[in-house]
């Protein structure tokens, strides 16, 4: 008898990559047999008319996968501020969410109250550092000032990690 599918949200700020990792998730499980693009406006994600109009997430995405023959269902919140609610009501159904964020420190305050939000309600979840292979990014060291940032918004401790993709 199948399990009832896993519930993964993809949270972060306007512009940090959502959609994108959604794409390279959706064509790394094999359920695309191409990635999307946002920029090129053939996303799975962001597939309403206004969404693409706007480049970016204007409502929750909502997009199926399996993954070691676990089935996933994977919601792509807006990160516009003025779409919070909507995020925020994706994270509290999720199983697990993952926010995506930037290494610059100027874009990691932008996470803190999504990650107070996680803790609040004892949300399972996990940062996904974006972006890396910008030409200005670096890594987070673990003392740096965002991963401060991270570590004072969340209950437990952050730490970089390079997971195989």
């Amino acid at each position: 008898m199948p399990s009832a599918p896993r519930c993964v949200a993809l949270v972060g700020p306007y512009l940090s990559g959502k959609t994108t990792l959604l794409e390279a998730l959706l064509f790394a499980s094999g359920t695309t047999s191409r990635r999307g693009s946002v920029r090129e406006g053939n996303s799975v994600g962001d597939h309403a008319a206004e969404a693409r109009a706007r480049s970016m997430s204007t409502e929750i995405n909502v997009a199926n996968a399996s993954f070691l023959g676990d089935p996933w269902t994977i919601l792509d919140c807006p990160g516009s501020v003025e779409l919070l609610y909507e995020a925020q009501q994706a994270m509290l159904v999720a199983d697990v969410v993952v926010v995506v964020c930037e290494p610059e420190v100027e874009r990691a305050i932008t996470v803190s109250a999504l990650l107070r939000f996680l803790s609040r309600h004892d949300i399972p979840h996990m940062l996904y550092i974006n972006k890396l292979d910008a030409a200005n990014a670096r890594v987070p060291k673990p003392r740096s000032p965002a991963m401060s940032i991270w570590s004072a918004s969340a209950r437990t401790a952050t730490g970089p990690a390079s997971p195989p993709i």
